[in-house]
């Protein structure tokens, strides 16, 4: 089980001393004693990096169900800005890249709604987010061959 930040932060700091102590009496050259601390250092970079990367994902969530509610209350804008910080917390988050794409056809923005909907099939291909991702495109696809017909339709008249 890993030991979180606090015992990896502790852990660093007792290795530490000992470093010293063993180069202090000699006991060690300052060659091995750089290895231990360096290989100590890439540890502890990976216990905060997992922390971190844990507090995000969290912050991701939290943010997106912001987002969703601003979204429910048509307050476009907010959502935007929500889910984009979402998004930002924790870039493998394809609910918050489904809603902007929401978002961003609700505001007019179709281009920009495809976009993000492809970003979250691509972010997580086998999710809830990603399919209705999909539904949206599908419609969106269907809704540009039916103005597409026509605007042909009306060519030939």
């Amino acid at each position: 089980m890993a030991k979180g930040i606090t015992g990896s932060a502790k852990t660093y700091v007792t290795n530490l001393g000992r470093y010293v102590r063993r180069l202090v009496q000699g006991e060690a050259s300052t060659r091995s004693v750089l290895a231990g601390v360096a290989r100590d250092t890439k540890k502890l970079t990976y216990a905060v990096r997992a922390t971190v990367d844990d507090e995000d994902e969290r912050d991701g969530k939290k943010l997106t169900e912001l987002g969703r509610r601003a979204y429910n209350e048509k307050d476009y804008k907010v959502a935007e800005n929500l889910f984009k910080r979402a998004n930002l917390a924790d870039p493998k988050n394809a609910l918050a890249l489904t809603y902007l794409g929401h978002t961003a056809y609700k505001q007019g923005n179709a281009h920009e709604a495809v976009n993000y909907w492809k970003r979250a099939i691509l972010t997580d291909p086998n999710s809830t987010a990603a399919d209705k991702a999909r539904e949206k495109l599908a419609h969106t696809e269907k809704q540009t061959r039916g103005v597409v017909e026509q605007m042909e339709q009306r060519l030939k008249e």
